[in-house]
């Protein structure tokens, strides 16, 4: 006897009817493959009994059967207690009309043709099943419905009221989810905005490591696309220096462990083209309620530029302590020698000139130091005016020579020169610079020219040395606060990498420009721009050619 245990009641159960053997196995297979529990019977009697005891969900019922045909246990089946709404399909090979309208008179749900189509057996039946299950429930539905339909009028009022408030209550909800998603929307668009425009690169990892972010910053500061990295651990490509492995490992670790949770480090990081930048990396971890990493979001800055500057500050540091010392050593030792012995006239003159020669020295180096910290403030001040600019390079030119022993100096100027609009004092300040400069770095000697001359809307102003020169890797940086050139001649030399930065941010706020033309071994050329103003007769002047100005004055 075929029975259903317990488990199987899941599973809805099918009554196949065929005096087929054959079908009968073959629908079995198929159906139970489909997820259905299936029972057997080879005849009409049979298949009534096996009906009555298990109640099946559907039945396949074959019409052709010797002694009851298919019709006549359809129209049995319906008779039975549970039979009225069972779904019955006939199994037939017969495709008359009359054949099939039969099939309906006698309470056919559906009928499938033969030969049957395996493959799809299942599917049929299971459409068959969900079809008549939603009959059913239909009906049922509707019995409810008419049960209830007295109850609903009585309360129908209360329920309107009910559901008009319930409908202002769903729209004010709906409302409000709406403008919080549009509000969610705004924000991670916001957020995504920030990302993709803060100057920091961003780097989103997961909880391997593996970059899922890479924002256009991290793009343009490393060199590397994000669908060239999104997915990769940093491992992956060539990105950390061997000799950051081990920094970059505590910090992975300290994250992954959720030791730090938030992180700050500093290493060097490979760019595309190779090269080397130092970086600062703010890290922050996700982590769940039971300390697992989920991810890792990383700001990234570029400081290779402060590192550098850092360095630089380090050297200057050096350097401005030897500046200070030295003056301050001579200073102290000649005023020494004068109080505790006795010297001539001529030997007391000697010293008080390399006392005052020094103390101007270390007077220059703090007006430059606070020059610069004022220009960098914002707070220089500044009176500009028409300016004869050849009457200020000869008073310039006198005033350098009376300092430093009459060196020769080359003038060459324009016949007319229009005048310029400046600041005198701010103008002189950067011609004794720049020719400090030239005589410093010309420790063997040479000619130094100052040439002026017109372009346009400015006036060029320009003096060449012959002295050691630049090299071109130096050129770039030359402008820059507290740089000094790293060879043993610049070494031998002394200064703190101030002065070329004053004078260009004295150049700057003019509205000129500064550059230089250098080759090693042959000298400089230091050129900068001033902005011309209408010129006068009286401001113009008619001479020019070469004068020398050593040893003698000038003369217009």
């Amino acid at each position: 006897m075929q029975s259903i245990s317990a488990l199987e009641k899941e599973r809805p159960l099918v009554l196949i009817v065929d005096d087929d053997f054959t079908i009968r196995l073959l629908m079995r297979e198929a159906l139970e493959q489909a997820g259905f529990l299936v029972v057997e019977a080879g005849n009409g009697p049979e298949a009534l009994a096996l009906f009555a005891r298990q109640l099946p969900e559907i039945v396949l019922l074959d019409v052709i059967m010797p002694d009851v045909d298919g019709f006549t246990i359809c129209a049995a089946l319906r008779q039975l207690p549970g039979g009225a709404r069972i779904p019955v399909v006939m199994v037939t090979g017969l495709d008359d009309l009359d054949s099939i309208n039969r099939a309906y008179e006698v309470g056919a749900t559906d009928f499938i043709t033969k030969p049957i189509v395996w493959p799809i057996l299942g599917h049929r039946v299971h459409y068959i099943l969900r079809s008549s299950r939603a009959m059913e429930e239909l009906h049922d539905s509707q019995a409810a419905l008419r049960q209830a339909h007295d109850e609903l009028e009585l309360r129908v009022q209360e329920r309107t009221t009910e559901l008009a408030h319930t409908n202002r209550a769903l729209h004010a909800e709906i409302t409000e989810r709406k403008r919080t998603e549009e509000a969610l929307q705004e924000a991670h668009q916001r957020l995504r905005f920030h990302v993709e425009n803060s100057p920091l690169a961003v780097v989103e990892s997961d909880n391997e490591f593996r970059v899922q972010g890479w924002s256009s910053q991290a793009e343009h500061m490393f060199g590397w696309k994000a669908e060239e990295v999104v997915g990769k651990q940093p491992t992956e490509w060539r990105f950390i220096p061997p000799e950051e492995k081990d920094t970059v490992s505590i910090v992975i670790r300290e994250l992954l462990t959720g030791h730090s949770p938030r992180t700050v480090s500093t290493n060097q990081n490979y760019r595309k083209d190779g090269s080397t930048i130092d970086c600062e990396w703010y890290n922050s971890a996700l982590i769940d309620e039971h300390g697992r990493l989920i991810s890792v979001l990383s700001l990234v800055q570029d400081v290779t530029e402060r590192k550098a500057l850092e360095r630089l500050k380090d050297e200057l540091v050096s350097t401005v302590s030897h500046e200070l010392r030295t003056p301050l050593a001579s200073l102290r030792g000649f005023a020494e020698l004068m109080l505790t012995r006795h010297f001539s006239l001529a030997q007391q003159r000697e010293f008080l000139t390399i006392i005052l020669n020094e103390s101007k020295r270390l007077a220059d180096l703090i007006n430059d130091f606070l020059d610069l910290q004022r220009i960098e403030a914002g707070r220089q001040e500044y009176h500009f005016k028409p300016l004869d600019l050849l009457s200020v390079v000869r008073e310039t030119i006198a005033i350098f020579q009376a300092n430093s022993n009459g060196i020769a100096i080359r003038l060459l100027k324009e016949p007319t020169l229009p005048p310029v609009h400046a600041d005198a004092d701010r103008l002189r300040q950067v011609l004794l610079n720049l020719l400090s400069n030239a005589v410093k770095f010309s420790p063997h000697g040479g000619e130094i020219t100052i040439g002026t001359r017109q372009e346009g809307a400015d006036v060029v102003v320009w003096i060449r040395d012959q002295g050691i020169g630049i090299a071109p890797d130096t050129l770039p940086k030359l402008f820059t606060k507290f740089f000094r050139a790293n060879t043993k001649e610049i070494r031998e030399i002394s200064g703190t990498g101030l002065g070329l930065a004053l004078v260009k941010r004295i150049i700057t706020a003019h509205g000129g420009q500064i550059w230089v033309e250098s080759a090693l071994g042959k000298g400089s050329t230091f050129f900068f721009t001033l902005p011309a103003v209408a010129a006068t007769p009286a401001l113009l002047r008619p001479n020019g050619g070469v004068v020398n100005t050593s040893p003698h004055p000038l003369t217009p």
